[in-house]
């Protein structure tokens, strides 16, 4: 990733802009990681509804221009590993869509959803939750009702 930033710093920043790396590779891990991007592609995926990966852009769209204000232009190339990764999850949800069941993809967004409403209690409350160690629950509620229904 910082390859990346410092080949995307090299092509398009302007002579004296040391953030644009920083700012491309922050807002790239910010925007990335968390359970919405990850929750949002597979209910896109799975059940053809991207009302969540809409909800998250919209998210992402503030948090990125407030990041912007910092980093300046860099911050604006973080679209290609957001593509990458929330594109490839669809994809993969897609393609793993004919090998499991109908209870199993039930399983996963009711697991999904309740990831998602612990990142809202989050947002109220000074105490966080760690939300990422819960991601793991997503597939073993879909492995559990695969073999144990």
């Amino acid at each position: 990733m910082t390859w990346i930033g410092h080949f995307l710093e090299k092509r398009f920043a302007k002579p004296g802009d040391s953030n644009f790396a920083t700012g491309f590779i922050v807002t790239s891990l910010t925007v990335c990681i968390g359970a919405m991007a990850i929750v949002g592609a597979l209910q896109d995926g799975l059940n053809h509804d991207p009302s969540l990966l809409y909800t998250k852009s919209l998210i992402d769209f503030i948090i990125v221009l407030l990041m912007a204000t910092v980093y300046g232009l860099g911050c604006s190339f973080a679209a290609l590993p957001i593509l990458i990764f929330e594109g490839g999850i669809t994809l993969l949800a897609v393609l793993i869509q004919g090998f499991i069941n109908d209870s199993a993809t039930q399983a996963i967004s009711l697991v999904g959803s309740t990831l998602i409403t612990v990142i809202g209690i989050n947002m109220l409350w000074e105490e966080k939750i760690k939300v990422a160690n819960m991601l793991p629950a997503l597939v073993v509620a879909a492995i559990y009702v695969q073999f144990f229904n």
